[in-house]
């Protein structure tokens, strides 16, 4: 009893030094917090294991709001990220933001001086100008080049087998002027290529991270199209030249014309990506370090080892841990035990302790896919391993607070719920069906469930559930969902 007198005299004590701090005259807010979030990291004992809350908090997938301020925040949140790039629309940002209309992000791109660029194996991270300078060596590197070249990547490079493509090279053939913009004909007309070589050649570049387009809709477009022309619409190229006829019609008809037009990147211009010049300074190579450090905190609001294995080489943990040491030391950021099962250090920023400490959502259903910034598939983390389902594209988790309720791979084929099918909230868990099916960009027409929990899907007591929020055909063993009429 005398202890626990003690104990709480010092805490009173503790509470009423942190209040004289704080108020101290003249103290600047951040200041402040930084005081009380030491004092809290003292008294904070040993949390759970990593928790797939605490990053959905962080980064807006436990409550998604459908508005374009959000975008905003999100882009910010994953500037150098690479994803592949028809994950952005399909899947990131429509767990972000809900619902997601694909007019903001070319409202974004207008609006401000933001870019995609490309990254090897069909990636695409965003970045503003001034960043530029913190993905060069990644996305310039001849090194990283060279593993492309070396089947680690077979989209870096021109896609017939052996026939290595040297982006700067090809730059020289293609454009006027490296400082220009210039649109899809234009550089038709320069360069004497064919549509679909030209074609070819800027998605190479774009791969090396070498050529951009200012605009969203090229990409969205190249996505649609496989990053090619059409190969019914390739034949009849010549046909369609951009140079005008001297005499006499254009053949085909306006049919022929607009479906051709349609496979082009005509939106846009095309441009050489101007990275800034390296800088051998020492001090302006440490506050690169720190900038990235920013940018992955803002991200994660806690960094370990193995949560940077997805990051860009000069983001991971061998090219940072120096500089989070440093910037310990100095107060920006604070280190200790957040959360169990992690071998190694762990350093969070002062925003996600507070996060931690108070702001954890307990009560809400979230989606997200497997190749999602925030999901945990993947992680090299002993204290994870064999819970969750491999890092796939088209593999989906639905969480209730902490627990996953629902997996759904190739798209819907195969589903493992994790509770029972007369669970109150089970209606709930379902959300990520409404996205496939609902979703702007590349929505799915249907979904055919091929087993549930391992059995027949059209034998399974969670068929009368789908059919609450789906129009569902039950077949000889599968089912079909649709949208509600």
């Amino acid at each position: 009893m005398q202890d626990e007198g003690l104990s709480e005299r010092k805490s009173r004590l503790r509470d009423d030094l942190i209040h004289e701090l704080v108020s101290t005259p003249g103290l600047r807010p951040t200041v402040s917090r930084k005081i009380v979030d030491r004092f809290e990291l003292k008294r904070k004992r040993q949390s759970k294991g990593y928790s797939p809350v605490f990053l959905a908090t962080v980064q807006g997938t436990v409550e998604p709001e459908g508005r374009i301020d959000r975008l905003y925040n999100c882009l910010e949140q994953m500037i150098c990220y690479p994803a592949p790039a028809e994950l952005w629309e399909s899947e990131i940002f429509p767990a972000r933001m809900d619902p997601y209309d694909t007019s903001w992000m070319d409202t974004a791109m207008q609006q401000g001086h933001l870019l995609w660029v490309g990254a090897p194996n069909r990636k695409i991270l965003f970045c503003f100008e001034p960043d530029l300078d913190l993905v060069r060596q990644d996305t310039r590197n001849s090194a990283l080049q060279n593993a492309c070249f070396n089947n680690e990547s077979s989209n870096c490079f021109s896609e017939k087998k052996g026939v290595r493509v040297n982006t700067d090279e090809v730059i020289d053939t293609l454009f006027p002027d490296k400082k220009g913009k210039y649109s899809f004909s234009s550089l038709l007309q320069y360069s004497g290529e064919n549509p679909s070589s030209l074609m070819e050649k800027l998605w190479n570049g774009v791969w090396q991270g070498g050529v951009g387009n200012d605009t969203f809709i090229t990409l969205r477009k190249g996505i649609e199209n496989r990053f090619k022309i059409p190969d019914g619409i390739v034949k009849n190229a010549k046909t369609y030249s951009v140079r005008p006829r001297p005499h006499g019609r254009r053949p085909g008809g306006r049919s022929g014309f607009s479906r051709w037009k349609a496979a082009l990147p005509f939106a846009g211009n095309w441009h050489i990506i101007d990275f800034p010049e390296s800088d051998d300074d020492l001090i302006e190579g440490e506050e690169k370090k720190k900038d990235r450090v920013r940018l992955l905190l803002e991200r994660y609001g806690i960094l370990f080892k193995e949560l940077l294995h997805k990051e860009l080489p000069s983001f991971q943990w061998r090219n940072i841990f120096r500089s989070l040491r440093m910037m310990e030391l100095s107060g920006e950021i604070l280190s200790g035990y957040f959360f169990a099962g992690i071998p190694g250090p762990q350093f969070i920023s002062h925003r996600g302790f507070h996060i931690l400490r108070h702001h954890l959502k307990e009560s809400n259903v979230f989606w997200i896919s497997a190749m999602d910034p925030s999901s945990l598939c993947g992680m090299p983390l002993d204290s994870i391993k064999g819970m969750l389902p491999r890092r796939l594209a088209g593999t989906h988790l639905v969480y209730r607070v902490h627990k996953v309720v629902l997996i759904s791979q190739r798209n819907g084929k195969k589903l493992t719920f994790n509770v029972a099918a007369d669970d109150p909230q089970i209606q709930e868990y379902l959300i990520v069906f409404r996205h496939l099916l609902t979703r702007r960009f590349r929505p799915l027409r249907q979904i055919t469930v091929e087993t549930i929990n391992e059995e027949d899907a059209s034998r399974n007591p969670f068929v009368d559930v789908l059919r609450v929020s789906f129009d569902v055909l039950v077949d000889y063993k599968r089912l079909v969902l649709y949208r509600k009429a």
